[in-house]
């Protein structure tokens, strides 16, 4: 779509219609990871999208969410405002489980219980993907 970098990079489709709403849009959360804007940015952004929306979500390098090479979470609000956004509204079950530069991909609807698809890991790329049938 609209390219991606380093952090979030989300894109958005109405599942009803498949019109694409946002072909891809960065949020650097490493770069912001201390100040919080770009994950606050990221969320806000999720909230302000209707229900039924496909969102398809990847990271690229590191998300910003935990120390450096460990698996512990900074304790910023922000951060945990991210995780909650991501399980409650896209239905993620394993971004809490995301590492120091893993891998994360998810495509969920906004608004279902739980992710289409999502997959998280080290050392290999992940992939989400899942099948869109509109009229």
């Amino acid at each position: 779509g609209g390219g991606g970098g380093r952090g979030f990079n989300v894109a958005a489709v109405n599942a009803a219609t498949g019109a694409v709403l946002n072909s891809g849009q960065n949020f650097d959360t490493w770069i912001t990871r201390t100040t919080g804007t770009a994950m606050n940015a990221m969320v806000d952004y999720l909230e302000s999208l209707p229900n039924n929306t496909l969102v398809l979500v990847a990271v690229a390098d590191d998300a910003g969410l935990n120390l450096d090479n460990s698996c512990t979470k900074f304790s910023y609000p922000w951060v945990g405002r991210g995780l909650t956004a991501l399980q409650t509204l896209l239905g993620s079950t394993q971004i809490q489980n995301y590492c120091f530069r893993n891998s994360f991909a998810l495509a969920g609807v906004k608004g279902e219980a739980s992710a289409r698809a999502e997959q998280q890991g080290s050392g290999i790329e992940a992939t989400a993907q899942a099948v869109l049938t509109v009229p």
